[in-house]
């Protein structure tokens, strides 16, 4: 969890950036000069109050205790709301003056009263990271970042440091229901942090909303880290996909949620892409360049099976793709060869213990002497040997 000081600090800042909307002109001084409103006229309730945060934040920011520099503002605050008892920025400073078994109660009232107050909401925040409440700390996240966005930078790593808590995920699952922006866009951060993980899974299957940006990192982050059995789980809570036409064994060609569907590579002189119908693979290198085209798992079929491959290439050039099959924890292919040599497929006779999953690699080399290379896999299809099949 974000420091609770630092983060108090942060929210002093950013509170006395978000300036009261005012028209008069006695208001306009009260938000450039709070002590000359206040000598001017004194009772002005709304320049005590931002006189009283302005003292606070000053002297917290020159090293004072948090209690200690709301205690010697609060009489300027308290002579605020003699006036006006609903001024947000002489509650903060208030609550930040009162002993902690005072404290939560008051802000409890305070921050009903000021849903949109960031300096108000800031002391809730406080209470909640050194109460160690992942459930409040979410809830008033969600209360400042919808109605200050701008701020998000600052605030999700402390979202992020909640969601690494398993306690927040029930939370996260009922506040997170895509009523505002900051919704997806937090959903697709935290995706990118390794240790939210496991709880971005579990909350994954309980959300009531739906991103393609947050599914597609979430299953490729645990791709990525090894994780092929969640990045499995995740992949199977996506809205199914039509099947009813696809023949048996057939491989096609999406390219949306790696390991599960393909990857290719894709710059200005290496790139492999699925044709616009769907049906093909199509390839493209220039001489000297080459790599990893595509590549993908499949669940592993019973062994012996074949992966046979239709393609059209030229023959000259059959010898400048490669196909490897391999299991995922091990480097050592099942099954190797090029265009030249793959006659009616790749064949595995056997699966090493523990093989769930194979890997499917589309490599192209081209030699710079040799001109571009282009060309299309038309189709892959693994099906299961029979006794009369040969290589």
């Amino acid at each position: 969890m974000l420091n609770a000081r630092f983060l108090v600090s942060a929210l002093v800042v950013l509170g006395l950036a978000g300036a009261l909307t005012v028209q008069a002109l006695g208001m306009a001084s009260t938000r450039r000069a709070p002590a000359q409103s206040v000598s001017i006229l004194p009772s002005n309730a709304p320049a005590h109050a931002r006189l009283a945060y302005k003292s606070f934040a000053d002297a917290a920011a020159d090293g004072a205790s948090e209690t200690q520099a709301a205690t010697a503002a609060a009489p300027i605050a308290l002579r605020a709301i003699s006036t006006d008892p609903l001024l947000p920025r002489a509650h903060a400073v208030l609550a930040a003056s009162l002993d902690p078994s005072q404290r939560s109660a008051f802000l409890s009232s305070a921050s009903a009263l000021h849903r949109r107050n960031l300096s108000l909401q800031g002391q809730v925040l406080q209470e909640a990271l050194q109460a160690n409440d992942p459930d409040v700390v979410i809830e008033t996240l969600d209360q400042i970042l919808r109605v200050n966005p701008e701020y998000e930078e600052e605030f999700f790593g402390v979202l992020i440091g909640a969601m690494r808590d398993e306690r927040s995920v029930p939370a996260f699952a009922r506040i997170l229901d895509g009523s505002t922006g900051w919704h997806a866009r937090f959903l697709f951060e935290a995706a990118g942090d390794v240790p939210s993980l496991d709880n971005l899974l579990q909350l994954r299957a309980r959300l009531s909303i739906r991103s393609e940006r947050f599914d597609r990192r979430l299953i490729e982050r645990f791709g990525r880290t090894g994780r092929i059995a969640q990045a499995e789980e995740a992949y199977a809570l996506l809205p199914a996909q039509p099947t009813q036409d696809e023949e048996p064994g057939l491989i096609d060609w999406d390219a949306q949620y790696w390991p599960f569907e393909w990857e290719f590579a894709d710059t200005a002189g290496f790139r492999a892409q699925s044709s616009r119908d769907g049906t093909q693979l199509e390839l493209f290198a220039r001489p000297g360049q080459g790599g990893v085209a595509a590549q993908r798992l499949v669940r592993a079929p019973k062994a012996p099976f074949r992966l046979a491959i239709s393609y059209d290439v030229i023959d000259l050039r059959r010898e400048d793709i490669e196909v490897t099959l391999t299991c995922p924890q091990t480097s050592t292919p099942l099954a190797q060869a090029t265009l030249a040599g793959i006659g009616s497929g790749l064949t595995v006779a056997r699966l090493p213990e523990g093989c769930e999953y194979v890997s499917i690699r589309v490599r192209v080399s081209v030699r710079n002497a040799r001109s571009t290379l282009t060309g299309t896999i038309d189709q892959m299809e693994l099906a299961p040997v029979t006794h009369s099949a040969s290589n």
